[in-house]
């Protein structure tokens, strides 16, 4: 299987996917993860999660 993107979604994809090889006793599956981004961009919109979560583990209300 290949998988295309590392973000959130594909390397859930990825997780799901090896779990099911697992629960079916197969061994001979591969999964490939590609991504085109360089490391310091890597994980599609995900990078950009960051700023929607709480700043030092204060509620986003109370900043």
């Amino acid at each position: 299987m290949i998988i295309v993107g590392a973000g959130v979604a594909g390397l859930s994809a990825s997780l799901a996917s090896i779990e099911r090889i697992l629960e079916r006793g197969t061994d001979d599956a591969r999964i490939a993860v590609l991504e085109r981004a360089s490391r310091a961009d890597r994980g599609g919109n995900t990078r950009y999660q960051h700023r929607h979560l709480p700043d030092e583990g204060r509620p986003h209300d109370q900043r």
